[in-house]
């Protein structure tokens, strides 16, 4: 009786004949439309959405009050969620879920393919370098397990004399990059040139898990660090 006025009456009433919604109060009387939605809500709703069974396993530590619980376990087996933090073992069932938490929600429920998005570490538009600028740090809030491409470089103008050359496509004139502490096996792509500007260019495509994480990416002319950018990724989902 409470969602006459909202534009997503017809939503609401077709999710509640589907089974996957009995309203927000005993009577089952209210939808509560404007309400947030708590990461425990949305388990039920997609427990019952997908007619997920119950799960065998515990998965996490502090829904064990929630009347919910069922529902986060069955998601969780699923797949469908992997916690709130980088250990695993919470849910935060009274956390509001973000629309960019919903969204992977979604695609794990729904099997969507993934698309691949790229953190500009080097040209990022929130970068703060302190000092000369050979040292930098970031913030970057993404979707957890999702892929992401971290694709960085080294430009050299043209034309370039052949000493030069020789330096900018020398082995120890290169990108690195560091995850949590572990180096990672990139990818070196083949060198182009667009205009007057040669390019050299490094690429490994990553996910995180829920939680925080450090990336740290390296920048080295013919040996000697020029760059270095620390990132905090913020992974949610």
């Amino acid at each position: 009786t409470d969602d006459e006025q909202s534009i997503l009456e017809e939503d609401i009433n077709a999710i509640a004949e589907a089974g996957i919604t009995r309203g927000c109060d005993s009577s089952g009387t209210l939808y509560c439309p404007d309400q947030s939605v708590t990461r425990a809500e949305m388990a039920a709703f997609l427990r019952r959405a997908l007619n997920l069974p119950a799960a065998a396993t515990d998965r996490f530590t502090d829904d064990e009050q929630s009347i919910l619980e069922e529902d986060i376990n069955a998601i969780a087996e699923a797949g469908i969620t992997r916690g709130c933090d980088s250990s695993g073992t919470l849910y935060c069932p009274d956390q509001s879920v973000t629309r960019g938490e919903m969204a992977a929600f979604l695609r794990r429920a729904l099997n969507l393919p993934t698309s691949i998005i790229r953190i500009p570490i080097g040209e990022h538009p929130a970068l703060v370098c302190p000092g000369a600028g050979e040292t930098c740090t970031l913030t970057v809030d993404v979707d957890a397990d999702r892929p992401y491409m971290v694709e960085e470089g080294l430009f050299q103008i043209l034309p370039a004399s052949g000493e030069e050359m020789v330096q900018f496509t020398a082995s120890n004139t290169s990108f690195s990059l560091i995850v949590d502490g572990t180096r990672l096996q990139i990818v070196g792509l083949p060198l182009s040139e667009e205009g007057d500007i040669a390019f050299r260019r490094w690429q490994h495509t990553v996910s995180f898990a829920a939680g925080t994480h450090s990336l740290v990416g390296t920048w080295l002319w013919g040996g000697v660090q020029i760059q270095t950018t620390t990132v905090t990724i913020r992974a949610t989902g």
